[in-house]
C-alpha cells in the first residue's frame, strides 16, 4: 500500500547511512510543478496527490469538495515524469491526472527526496489497533527509512471516520526505529498509546518504509 500529505513541510528521515530531508511542492491547477535536486542527487517521489484537501491552499471560489484526490494515479504520473531525474516538470491539470472532483479547483502536492540512489524500499501498513509485523531473511536486519502514524488518503484502512487526510505523527519514524532498526524482526502496535493522537476523530493507520541489509558480524 502507498501512503501519502502535508503542505510546505520538511522532515528528516534516516536511511541506511545518511540523513534524507523531504522537500515539498504545491502547484495550483493549470500551473506547472517544477521539482529539482542539487547536482549528484536524484528525485525519489514519496507522495503525490492531485485534488483538494483544504480550503486555504490555492484559494478559489470553486472549492466545495475538500475530500478529493487520487493518490495512486497521482503518484504513478509524477513518478513516471520525475523519478530518477535531477529536475522535472509536470502540469497540474485534468489532462495529466484525470478529474477526481468535477467542478472543484484543485492543486498538486508532491513530497520527494533528493538521494544519490533511490532506496529499495518495502512498505507495510497496519490499521489502527492492529499489530504491524516486519521481518527480514536470516542474516539480514531491518533498516527503517520512514514511518507515519496518521492518515493521508481515504482508501487505506477504510472507515467511517476519515475526516483528516493531512494527518502525520512527527515521532513515527523515531518510535519505529527504536523498536525495529537493526533487528531481524519486530512488532509495532499501531495505536495512539504508542504514537500519540495526531488527529482526533480520525481512524488512522501506520505505514513503514523499510529495507533489509546484511547483518554486520
Amino acid at each position: 500500500m502507498k501512503i501519502l500529505l502535508l503542505v510546505a513541510t520538511l522532515a528528516t528521515v534516516t536511511g541506511f547511512a545518511s540523513s534524507w530531508r523531504f522537500r515539498s511542492s504545491t502547484t495550483c491547477e493549470h500551473k506547472t510543478a517544477k521539482l529539482k535536486c542539487p547536482s549528484g542527487k536524484y528525485i525519489w517521489v514519496f507522495h503525490a496527490r492531485y485534488g483538494r484537501t483544504d480550503y486555504r491552499t490555492c484559494p478559489h471560489r470553486l472549492h466545495r469538495d475538500v475530500r478529493c484526490g487520487s493518490t495512486r494515479v497521482s503518484l504513478k504520473q509524477v513518478r513516471s515524469a520525475c523519478e530518477g531525474r535531477r529536475t522535472c516538470k509536470i502540469k497540474a491539470s485534468n489532462d495529466v491526472f484525470g478529474d477526481p472532483c468535477k467542478g472543484t479547483y484543485k492543486f498538486l502536492f508532491v513530497r520527494y527526496l533528493c538521494v544519490s540512489n533511490p532506496p529499495a524500499a518495502r512498505v507495510r501498513t497496519a490499521c489502527e489497533s492492529y499489530n504491524l509485523k516486519l521481518s527480514c531473511p536470516l542474516s539480514f536486519v531491518l533498516k527503517i527509512h520512514y514511518a507515519n502514524y496518521g492518515r493521508t488518503e481515504y482508501r487505506t484502512c477504510a472507515h467511517p471516520h476519515r475526516w483528516d487526510i493531512s494527518c502525520w505523527s512527527k515521532t513515527s519514524t523515531k518510535v519505529v526505529r527504536s523498536k525495529c532498526h537493526n533487528k531481524n524482526r519486530c512488532v509495532v502496535y499501531a495505536s495512539n498509546g504508542v504514537f500519540g493522537n495526531p488527529c482526533s476523530n480520525t481512524y488512522k493507520y501506520l505505514s513503514v518504509y523499510y529495507g533489509c541489509a546484511l547483518r554486520r558480524s
